[in-house]
């Protein structure tokens, strides 16, 4: 991997520092999709329940594991982040009783629902792009010699746009050849590169922690967002409540009104769900904003504070369903991986601990190691869709 040097982003926004390596997930879904956003409310969504697994997409099997049992969900993740902007078949399987509610006991039966493209909600701007982080090695960016530092400009001679919806844009472009234009420390002149963009693996998307940065999984880089509004929508909220490109976005605050869509919120973002979250140069945490206003319930208003010509100004803003750009998730929360074991007699138990100590020391080990040589490969994605 190409590397740069440590980073305190995540220190200077209050975030634990990460690894990259969360814990997995299974297509179990942990609960049912909200009836309350309407993005959700089709027949599809609403006839999936908790514990249901999905088994199956547009009439392919997903692979189990044959350690564990169950179907990771990198398996189903990687055809959301594929088909995007398209319906998709799931063949679900549940297990109930006789009287025809869930069980983890009783009659298994399948079943198809079709899930529509869920639209992307968006505030009617773009943030300016800002330099590339990180570049994971055997990937088209690599081969391209694209490094950390670099700042895209232009793609196939047209503007780089939204750093958020530059994974959709790449989708049909799978598999040709492209050619992008970036701006290179210390180097006044442009630089161009060719290279051929592959299929995605992972959506990338998600309630994103502060300081977390852009994957582009079909180029293999991640980049950073910078919190500066690089253009307007002329027909949507943010232009309606006054803002304009060249804005610097200091602070964004979830707000609700309701006191009923209130309590939901805050049993799903916690008791500071209507926390102003900062924002600056130190801190481009625009991806947190954007992957926060996905998973937000409908009602939800977003504050802004912005610097403009050196005065501090606000604005509110109420989300609208994109028509042109789509979540991968589609509302999906996936249950976590969890493995129970149980000991027969003492000397079992003695030595599954004796098992689990060694396994955990040896993890620790690891990543000390991986740390200290900076070998770390691609990053294992899991978690909410």
């Amino acid at each position: 991997m190409d590397q740069s040097p440590p980073s305190d982003r995540l220190k200077k926004s209050g975030q634990d520092a990460l690894i990259g390596v969360i814990s997995p997930r299974i297509t179990e879904l942990a609960e049912k999709p909200s009836a309350d956003d309407v993005r959700f409310a089709d027949q599809g969504h609403q006839k999936l329940l908790a514990d249901d697994e999905i088994v199956a997409v547009n009439g392919s099997p997903l692979p189990r594991d044959e350690a564990t049992g169950k179907i990771l969900s990198f398996h189903l993740e990687t055809l959301l982040a594929q088909h995007v902007a398209q319906p998709l078949t799931l063949t679900v399987q549940r297990v109930v009783r006789p009287d025809g509610q869930p069980s983890a006991e009783g009659t298994t039966e399948k079943f198809d629902v079709v899930l529509p493209p869920t639209r992307l909600r968006v505030l009617g701007l773009s943030m300016k792009g800002g330099p590339i982080v990180g570049v994971r090695d055997g990937t088209p960016a690599k081969r391209a010699g694209l490094l950390a530092g670099d700042v895209l400009l232009t793609l196939n001679g047209e503007d780089i746009g939204d750093p958020l919806t530059l994974p959709q844009r790449l989708l049909p472009l799978a598999g040709q050849e492209i050619e992008v234009r970036v701006q290179r420390q210390d180097e006044q002149e442009p630089r161009a590169f060719r290279l051929t963009p592959e299929p995605p693996e992972t959506t990338g998307e998600g309630i994103l922690p502060s300081g977390s940065l852009v994957g582009v999984d079909s180029l293999g880089l991640a980049l950073r967002v910078e919190n500066v509004v690089q253009t307007v929508d002329p027909d949507g909220p943010a232009a309606r409540a006054g803002l304009q490109a060249g804005d610097e976005i200091t602070k964004a605050q979830f707000y609700v009104a309701d006191p009923a869509v209130r309590k939901k919120t805050a049993e799903l973002f916690g008791r500071d769900h209507d926390k102003a979250k900062d924002l600056s140069a130190e801190q481009p945490n625009w991806p947190y904003v954007h992957g926060r206003l996905q998973n937000s319930l409908p009602g939800t208003e977003v504050r802004l504070s912005y610097r403009r010509d050196g005065k501090e100004k606000t604005a509110s803003l109420t989300p609208v369903d994109s028509n042109r750009w789509y979540w991968g998730g589609r509302g999906l929360i996936l249950s976590p991986l969890t493995e129970i074991r149980t000991a027969d007699s003492w000397t079992e138990s003695f030595a599954l601990g004796y098992r689990e100590t060694k396994e955990k020391l040896q993890e620790v080990f690891v990543v000390l190691w991986r740390l200290i040589t900076a070998r770390f490969g691609r990053p294992t994605w899991g978690g909410r869709s």
